[in-house]
């Protein structure tokens, strides 16, 4: 049987964290630059993908509007990121701080959401939501 959406959100997370290690780590002012784009850039469309294709369709409105709140958080910092010099130490410390709330959110989600998930859907339904998945992260910003 395919993968489950639960599956490509846990393996999606671990490649996040992956990414969050090396800007928090790289001294080379270009080379954070870069992976920080492809962090933003993998945040942004796994968001869209995940309000797609599990958050609607969950009957119980306090975890949504926790993973919402959370989301809203998320954009907040990447906008914060976007207005202060990349090459200064206030960036890396709001870094820090946007790299917590990340971690976090994917800590309730993997721990409150999956649990709830796996009570609500069928492991067919969350196969069939991991295609929604895949399908909303690949759309053109704006399309969704």
């Amino acid at each position: 049987m395919s993968e489950t959406v639960l599956t490509k959100i846990f393996d999606e997370h671990k490649k996040l964290f992956q990414l969050l290690d090396q800007v928090e780590s790289s001294k080379d002012y270009f080379l954070r630059l870069e992976l920080f784009n492809r962090v933003k850039l993998l945040i942004v469309a796994h968001m869209i993908a995940e309000e797609r294709a599990i958050y609607s369709r969950f009957r119980k409105e306090a975890l949504i509007k926790l993973s919402d709140r959370e989301h809203h958080d998320i954009k907040e910092y990447l906008q914060r990121l976007n207005l202060i010099n990349f090459g200064s130490n206030e960036w890396l410390d709001v870094f820090k701080h946007f790299r917590f709330i990340v971690e976090k959110h994917c800590e309730d989600e993997e721990n409150d959401m999956f649990t709830e998930a796996r009570k609500e859907f069928t492991k067919e339904e969350l196969v069939d939501f991991a295609k929604e998945f895949e399908k909303a992260k690949s759309m053109p910003a704006g399309t969704h």
